[in-house]
């Protein structure tokens, strides 16, 4: 018979390097479900192109009801996640859906990305977003092309899960870079970050449902952590699987 290992210490500390999320019922003690979300994130923070593992965490609050995980450049959700807390009240009686929540920060990250895309392709040809739409017959068709092509390619490496419970239940949505949010509540979990086909791999092979318990709910979030690690170069020394 398997027991819980303890989670602050030893091999699932060091193990946690990317995000995975599944939400779940649980029955309390007067026999009502209960919704909620269970989360895990590593330590692991990237800075332009220097990675390190401060104590600090990795999910923040965006309201009283959501919270964000992060992958990819922190510098970008630093700036996004401080425009968008005070839109969403997070000290105020106001009181977000979680979609409204992963909508907010989804804008954030469209609106940075285009900014830098300005400052990047275009300020460099003495062009702003505006001078580009208005004059694009005024210049050679290559152009136009080359610099729609840049601006469709251009990334700023960030990805975020925003996730919650609200009146309507719970849910997890996962925000591109692009500003695209993809709701998976339907699926039951999400993943990011650079193991996160590794770690999704492990919640479809065990096939998984948000009518799991949360113990063995919890033995699968980090399992599927411990299989993105294992992407990341780093494998753990134990492997957990729920039954």
């Amino acid at each position: 018979m398997e027991t819980i290992p303890d989670l602050r210490r030893g091999p699932f500390r060091d193990s946690l390097r990317r995000h995975a999320i599944c939400q779940w019922n649980e029955i309390n003690p007067s026999g009502l479900y209960v919704p909620m979300v269970v989360g895990v994130a590593d330590r692991m923070l990237t800075a332009s192109d220097i990675q390190y593992e401060p104590p600090q965490k990795k999910i923040r609050a965006l309201s009283k009801t959501a919270v964000v995980m992060i992958a990819g450049n922190a510098a970008v959700h630093s700036r996004v996640a401080t425009a968008v807390w005070p839109q969403l009240g997070v000290t105020t009686s106001n009181t977000p859906t979680i979609l409204d929540a992963a909508e907010a920060y989804a804008q954030g990250l469209s609106e940075y990305r285009k900014r830098e895309a300005e400052q990047l392709i275009l300020k460099p040809l003495g062009l702003t977003f505006d001078d580009f739409n208005a004059h694009q017959n005024d210049l050679a068709p290559q152009t136009v092309d080359q610099i729609n092509g840049a601006l469709r390619r251009f990334r700023i490496e960030a990805e975020a899960i925003v996730a919650g419970v609200d009146g309507l239940g719970p849910h997890i949505y996962v925000i591109r870079d692009t500003g695209t949010v993809d709701c998976h509540d339907f699926v039951g979990f999400a993943a990011i970050g650079i193991g996160a086909s590794h770690a999704a791999s492990q919640f479809m092979f065990a096939k998984y449902s948000r009518d799991w318990d949360f113990p063995r709910t919890l033995f699968l979030a980090f399992s599927g952590q411990e299989e993105s690690g294992g992407c990341a170069g780093r494998w753990s020394r134990h492997r957990y699987v729920p039954r």
